[in-house]
């Protein structure tokens, strides 16, 4: 088993953890989500390195798997907010909303995070493409309205929390990455 050590030590024998340190998803979820078992670790680490003046660091890779994730536990939580909102849908999108609901509810009051799969974007994707809301086809209607701006948030609500800087690899990166968030709100949430 590999030897711990305190973050108090790791600065006093590495002197170059002092220029900071690039800090992992993982990290990052968990000090963003107040249900993470890890979350009160996790935020002890950050607020630590801050006290320690040793900047944390993010590139585009850490940033697409911090969204990445975002993106299967806000499904969730935007389809219920969906739902709530749409009181005349069918009894087939009602009935798997209302479990959706169901579970979601389960798994807070047992302190879990609820998040979808792969397989189970795709079913609520094909679900909600069949139907049409305000002109527009369902999903997309539904990504636009309730999942995007509450997908477009996360990353800067973290960023804020941890005090994020960014190992920028190439000239455009930040730009790019605005612009990759922009396209995961609106149309990456098809896969």
């Amino acid at each position: 088993m590999p030897r711990r050590i305190g973050i108090d030590r790791l600065v006093a024998t590495q002197s170059g953890f002092k220029n900071g340190c690039l800090v992992d998803t993982n990290v990052l979820i968990s000090t963003s989500l107040p249900i993470d078992p890890m979350n009160e670790a996790a935020e002890r680490l950050v607020d630590k390195l801050a006290h320690l003046k040793i900047p944390l660091y993010s590139n585009v890779n850490i940033r697409a798997e911090f969204l990445e994730i975002q993106r299967r536990l806000l499904i969730p939580e935007a389809l219920i907010e969906f739902y709530e909102s749409h009181g005349d849908l069918d009894d087939v999108l009602t009935g798997k909303l209302r479990s959706i609901q169901s579970s979601y509810r389960k798994s807070i009051d047992n302190k879990k995070i609820y998040k979808f799969t792969d397989d189970r974007i795709k079913e609520f994707r094909t679900l909600m493409s069949s139907y049409e809301f305000n002109g527009k086809n369902g999903w997309l209607f539904f990504c636009a309205k309730f999942l995007a701006p509450q997908l477009d948030i996360v990353w800067d609500e973290v960023v804020q929390i941890c005090n994020l800087n960014f190992i920028k690899i190439r000239d455009g990166d930040i730009q790019h990455m605005s612009d990759s968030l922009r396209a995961q709100g609106k149309f990456v949430l098809e896969i």
